[in-house]
């Protein structure tokens, strides 16, 4: 739009684009002569960052180019959540040396087996005393506040060491 808005005589198109752009928040961040003594080439922010503009002069076209720089703080103040894991190395070693303490890979497999049975039935069990429940009323408490759809967690129960 071939606005001047530096002109000495301020007209009616001049106050109506100014306004118009104010109402949205947008400043003018140059008032620098970009075709002759005219600022025809404007440039609009909205922020209350620091921003920086540039009027190139050069020869190429009969406009300069206009350049603004915007700094890339973030200014959102979100906390953003993170999660960590930690992996216990020592514990990852009983299940290996379960795999090589027999020859036979079936009965090494089974001894494998029995292992996560029991650490599931424990945790079950912990989980079962700490909430001071059994497994049919944790269940039910976890179906509740859901509709018909799948739960967003899993229950674990105790089970059977030879499944």
């Amino acid at each position: 739009m071939n606005i001047n808005i530096v002109s000495e005589k301020l007209n009616i198109k001049f106050s109506e684009y100014m306004d118009l752009l104010a109402s949205y928040g947008l400043l003018d961040t140059h008032t620098f002569p970009t075709r002759e003594s005219n600022c025809l080439d404007h440039c609009f922010v909205k922020s209350k960052l620091k921003t920086s503009t540039v009027v190139c002069h050069t020869t190429l076209t009969d406009q300069f180019s206009v350049m603004l720089s915007l700094p890339l703080k973030i200014t959102s103040r979100t906390r953003i959540n993170s999660t960590f894991s930690k992996t216990d190395h020592e514990a990852a070693i009983i299940p290996s040396e379960l795999l090589c303490s027999n020859s036979n890979s079936q009965a090494a497999l089974h001894n494998i087996n029995k292992y996560f049975v029991n650490v599931g039935t424990n945790l079950a069990i912990s989980i079962l005393l700490r909430k001071h429940t059994n497994e049919l009323e944790l269940f039910k408490k976890s179906r509740q506040n859901t509709t018909s759809g799948p739960l967003n967690s899993f229950m674990l129960l105790p089970t059977d060491e030879m499944e």
